[in-house]
């Protein structure tokens, strides 16, 4: 006898087998058939629908789902998909033990490369006892950093004798921060008559709003 659970609903299912016989006290013969079907019973903490608020562009932000399971069956995780780019997620994957037996916790870290106000779909598919699959979201806000810095320095008219200084300052005039990795060397035809003098700036270094260098 083979109980197919995918048919029907989740639950307890009953049936009776019915066995004939020619016994004068016992010519039918009945045996209770029973079998239950649990579908997927995992709960994602705090939900399955979060909101990061304002994030920075190029800065990491990390945020923590966990998967518990609540159901009687083992439950195992294969992968985890994205549609978002720009987050990344740990671990992959991993098993789930029954009635809460154990916990699992997946970081997503988002490092946004495009302004705006963003979704990210999460789908946690799982292929063991069944194939299936848990949905998640991620919103979020991406802020990009603005900064004040001239396009154009000019230094006059100099006699052969003669050489002048300038100084260039940047400024974030944005809520948002953002890192100088590095100042890079005077390119062009006349790069040589034009030298870059040591910087006080350590860098890498994180302008922050108002600030500047």
């Amino acid at each position: 006898i083979r109980y197919i659970a995918a048919a029907g609903n989740e639950g307890v299912k009953t049936a009776q087998l019915q066995i004939e016989t020619n016994s004068p006290t016992n010519p039918v013969i009945t045996i209770d058939l029973t079998g239950e079907r649990e579908d997927l019973h995992v709960q994602i903490l705090p939900s399955n629908d979060i909101y990061l608020g304002d994030i920075y562009a190029g800065f990491n932000y990390d945020t923590t789902l966990t998967l518990t399971n609540l159901g009687r069956l083992e439950q195992r995780i294969s992968d985890v998909l994205i549609s978002n780019p720009d987050i990344t997620v740990f671990p992959i994957g991993g098993t789930l033990i029954p009635n809460q037996g154990n916990n699992l916790d997946f970081t997503f870290t988002v490092n946004s490369k495009i302004e705006g106000n963003q979704t990210a779909n999460i789908r946690f598919i799982f292929n063991y006892p069944c194939r299936d699959t848990l949905y998640a979201t991620l919103h979020f806000n991406s802020i990009f950093a603005n900064y004040t810095l001239p396009n154009q320095i000019d230094f006059g008219t100099l006699s052969p004798c003669e050489s002048k200084m300038d100084t260039i300052y940047l400024e974030n005039n944005s809520a948002a921060p953002f890192v100088l990795k590095s100042i890079s060397n005077i390119f062009g035809g006349d790069n040589s008559l034009f030298t870059l003098l040591p910087s006080t700036i350590k860098l890498p270094d994180t302008l922050f709003s108002g600030e500047s260098v």
